[in-house]
């Protein structure tokens, strides 16, 4: 700071801004401003939005470089070039890491529902096993794609030894075995 008399300082520390003879503080997390309201260089970290410094960027907008991205106004338009639809957090204008409530997070976007193929585990879609269409979770699969028979909740081509083929599904023989000596 560099004050020439009391009240008549014309150089700051970094973080500060002289303004009628006193130095007052930039916002937060500011080491250079134009005025106390006003920042024009964010700390390490931080990044710059509408004249502030943020770690992380606001909801609905995306960092990039040293500034956070979101929308604006042309021609009495509103025009978005922050984060994809739904998405409340996102690291680039089409990569998403936070889904709207409601939404789900598969493959950096956000869904409701979830894709074919998938299913719904706590804030995001993912995927279900091998040769499955529709699962319950993402090692228990309810219906095998085309071709594949369900057996013990997974997909197989061809029905594990010991089982056989009964419609979409393998069954142990034991079960067939029990089934016969029944009903004899």
């Amino acid at each position: 700071m560099s004050c020439g008399s009391p009240g008549q300082c014309s150089t700051c520390n970094s973080g500060f801004i002289a303004f009628n003879g006193a130095c007052e503080a930039c916002p937060s997390h500011c080491d250079a401003c134009s005025s106390s309201s006003v920042c024009t260089t964010c700390s390490s970290g931080y990044k710059s939005y509408q004249s502030q410094c943020y770690d992380p960027c606001p909801v609905t907008t995306y960092a990039l470089g040293t500034t956070c991205q979101g929308i604006f106004s042309v021609c009495s338009e509103l025009i978005w070039i922050g984060c994809p639809s739904h998405c409340d957090t996102c690291s680039g204008s089409s990569t998403c890491t936070a889904c709207s409530s409601g939404y789900y997070l598969y493959n950096s976007a956000c869904y409701n529902p979830c894709p074919a193929k998938t299913v719904i585990s706590g804030s995001t879609c993912v995927d279900c096993p091998s040769n499955c269409d529709v699962c319950s979770s993402s090692s228990v699969c309810t219906t095998c794609s085309s071709g594949y028979k369900l057996y013990q909740s997974q997909c197989y081509l061809d029905c594990p030894v010991t089982t056989y083929t009964l419609g979409t599904n393998c069954l142990g023989i034991y079960l067939f075995v029990h089934f016969v000596l029944i009903y004899e």
